[in-house]
């Protein structure tokens, strides 16, 4: 659904798991299309690539999102998965309220994962989705 969304984002994917992971897909579904959503939406329109990668560890399955869009400064790192945030940037002036990633954080949590970030100004950002392999009971 990606590719027909977003014609001229160039996707690379790739998934090396064994299990499946136990959660909820239309939660999961919509944290992926939020992180797909700013890495298209804050990449130079010249450059839109997106790599999405699942890997398995002994303990996690882990979920990369990485673009190479227009970065965050890492000064703004805490402040990101807060509501109504918004980096001040050209790319995020009409459209956005700042819930997104605070959305993404929450979902995340819920579902007992975890979410990182690394980034650089002008060469991109990665989103990293940790989730647990053994079923925690709620």
């Amino acid at each position: 659904s990606t590719r027909i969304k977003y014609p001229d984002l160039q996707l690379l994917d790739s998934v090396e798991v064994k299990d499946e992971i136990y959660a909820d897909p239309v939660l999961l579904n919509s944290v992926f299309q939020n992180l797909i959503d700013n890495a298209y939406k804050y990449s130079n329109p010249t450059n839109r690539f997106l790599e999405i990668k699942v890997e398995q560890t002994k303990k996690n399955f882990v979920i990369l999102f990485k673009d190479r869009g227009i970065g965050i400064d890492k000064k703004e790192f805490n402040s990101i998965f807060k509501k109504f945030y918004r980096v001040k940037n050209q790319f995020n002036q009409q459209g956005s309220i700042g819930l997104g990633l605070a959305f993404c954080k929450e979902i995340t949590e819920f579902m007992g994962g975890e979410i990182k970030i690394e980034s650089e100004l002008n060469i991109g950002t990665s989103f990293t989705l940790i989730f647990p392999i053994e079923v925690k009971n709620v």
